[in-house]
């Protein structure tokens, strides 16, 4: 049973949330309280939403899913998961991240520039496709301030332009052709990686949105915006040396204009997606029905020739035998209870 259970994925991480809950510590009477919490700013919502997310917080292990209301206009009728990842030190978190993805109609996946298209990264890619019936996937190259230097900066001449021009060739090359062997040695994704295969790679920097959007509170910047904020006066002086070029080329680095345009277009065409949604999910999920019963009735027949290409005396030596050894197992029974 214990083998059975670490072969199953799903019964797996429903043993490590079970041992998580029991030792927590936390009485489940008294967690009603914190089903709705609130926050004056977002570093006090971080520090308040810790103890439900985080690895080692204190209700972790009962939180299925937590849940933003944010008053924005381009949100509306949109809603927006932020899955853990495939690799999450927390079974049961990956496990639901896992059935999640078969919920989306639309997917970003995020890899970081650095180390692009991990092993972790195509393991997700190989998830999304259709056979959950997605069929809007994108891949967004994040960190990318981290990429602007060095060899990339000389090869683009010191040209932030440039450079971030060169890092996206070089990225969507290397997504064309990951994706195309994950492709040839998986035949059953069809053409579902086709469109990512031929586009190009979407390039974001968290650290630059949060600068450009907090850029009159820089004394408040934490550790993080503060160095990447020095890198790039210190080797781009001339693209962050005053307000109007700095917020301009934050933007650009950020990326948020392409994944403005990904939403807008999601929200243009939500019903066609939808219904392709609908129509490749009904389709594949008709296939593997075929295919469970083709396996069936393949077995039915091996049976069924294994038992016309038997013995039938041997079989009915067999029946006496198991007959022999019954009658005697009654025997042995009878005669401890009469001795008893």
């Amino acid at each position: 049973a214990e083998q059975e259970m670490r072969n199953d994925a799903a019964l797996s991480a429903a043993a490590e949330q079970y041992e998580r809950i029991k030792h927590s510590g936390v009485n489940s009477a008294n967690l009603d309280e914190f089903k709705n919490i609130s926050a004056a700013s977002m570093d006090e919502l971080n520090r308040k939403l810790y103890d439900f997310v985080g690895a080692d917080g204190k209700y972790m292990p009962f939180t299925k899913s937590v849940t933003l209301k944010l008053d924005q206009e381009s949100l509306k009728d949109i809603e927006i998961i932020d899955t853990p990842g495939v690799n999450d030190p927390v079974v049961s978190r990956e496990e639901r991240t896992k059935q999640l993805l078969k919920t989306c109609d639309v997917v970003l996946v995020v890899s970081p520039s650095g180390q692009f298209l991990s092993s972790e990264d195509t393991n997700l890619l190989d998830r999304v496709t259709k056979k959950d019936g997605i069929r809007e996937v994108y891949l967004v190259a994040s960190q990318v301030d981290n990429q602007l230097f060095g060899s990339e900066k000389e090869k683009g001449g010191g040209l932030l332009p440039k450079v971030l021009e060169n890092i996206k060739e070089t990225l969507s090359t290397q997504q064309s052709k990951v994706l195309g062997e994950m492709k040839a040695q998986s035949p059953e994704v069809g053409d579902s990686l086709d469109e990512l295969i031929n586009s190009k790679v979407l390039l974001s920097s968290a650290a630059a949105f949060y600068m450009m959007k907090n850029y009159n509170t820089q004394t408040k910047w934490d550790a993080n915006s503060k160095h990447v904020w020095g890198n790039l006066n210190h080797f781009y002086r001339d693209y962050f040396d005053d307000k109007q070029s700095a917020l301009a080329n934050l933007n650009l680095l950020s990326g948020i204009k392409a994944i403005e345009q990904i939403v807008s277009k999601v929200k243009e065409k939500k019903e066609e997606i939808l219904q392709k949604r609908s129509a490749e999910f009904i389709s594949v999920k008709s296939k593997n029905i075929l295919n469970y019963q083709q396996a069936i009735e393949q077995q039915i027949q091996e049976k069924i020739q294994t038992i016309e290409n038997s013995d039938i005396n041997e079989i009915k030596r067999q029946r006496e035998e198991m007959l022999k050894i019954k009658s005697k197992a009654v025997e042995a029974v009878n005669t401890a209870y009469e001795d008893s």
